[in-house]
């Protein structure tokens, strides 16, 4: 008796222990759904939201300076000139002071982007985010060389002789320099388009596959096409000054539209409002 008195003391403990074992598994498995069914976080998402609201601001005042520094209502557009010879000098000043002060805002709008798809391709959209950025810095070089080619080439066309194939000349130097420039923001602009074109199109992500359609690249080449055509030629001189700033407008637009409205559908999946299971 004494034999099993002891071993059922000791026996006890056991059961104890097995209790609190089973309580500690089902309480952390308890933790565990809650940490599954837990809504995301929504600072992301408002993040992503007033990054995007941000760069629509910012492209704007992309399409303003550009009108302002290149707009001809005759169409003189070509690539060795960007401007008017008749431009006020304010506009040359206005126009490069606010695209300076603008187009590196619009990595703001990019980062978006890249934080969106990188939920799909963490590694390939994380690295785009970077090239894009450096690119759009280069981009605001090329931006900023407007204004000494603008004034170089008045100052040469009001000068004659020895003076005015010496001012031609600093105009070709200038222009030679800016071409590397717009040569590689256009290569790293068409390659991160089509990389974005493509991902939307073969994986699911928050943008709909719709979205594609205007992609700042494509749209800059119907800008491209329209001008060139001469269909419409009052419209083609008033988009061509704007054949970047404006294809990224409308998408950051779009894209701040479509990624509120998105949140705004998982807000209300997570959180139904009250009314609705009343009618229930």
């Amino acid at each position: 008796m004494i034999k099993d008195v002891h071993t059922e003391a000791f026996c006890i403990p056991e059961k104890k222990d097995d209790t609190v074992s089973r309580k500690e598994v089902s309480m952390n498995s308890s933790i565990a759904s809650l940490a599954l069914t837990q809504p995301p976080s929504t600072v992301t998402g408002k993040r992503l939201l007033w990054m995007g609201f941000f760069s629509s601001l910012a492209a704007l005042g992309g399409v303003v300076a550009d009108l302002i520094l290149q707009y001809d209502p005759q169409g003189n557009y070509s690539l060795t000139t960007p401007a008017p010879l008749s431009i006020a000098v304010w506009r040359v000043f206005v126009g490069s002071f606010l695209g300076v002060l603008c187009i590196p805002l619009a990595i703001t709008g990019y980062w978006v982007v890249c934080t969106v798809l990188r939920e799909t391709a963490p590694r390939l959209f994380g690295a785009l985010f970077w090239v894009m950025a450096y690119s759009i810095v280069i981009g605001t070089v090329f931006h900023s060389t407007f204004l000494a080619v603008i004034l170089v080439e008045q100052a040469a066309h009001a000068a004659t002789g020895a003076a005015q194939v010496s001012l031609l000349h600093l105009q070709t130097t200038l222009f030679a320099f800016s071409v590397p420039l717009a040569a590689f923001f256009e290569i790293c602009y068409l390659v991160m388009w089509s990389i974005v074109v493509v991902t939307v199109l073969r994986r699911a992500t928050r943008y709909p596959r719709w979205i594609v359609l205007v992609v700042p690249a494509l749209l800059s080449l119907v800008i491209v096409g329209v001008e060139q055509s001469h269909v419409v030629p009052v419209l083609g001189n008033i988009l061509y000054p704007t054949v970047l700033s404006l294809p990224h407008l409308v998408f950051f637009l779009l894209s701040t539209i479509v990624l509120w409205r998105k949140s705004a559908s998982e807000r209300q999946a997570l959180y139904p409002h009250p009314s609705a299971g009343t009618a229930r």
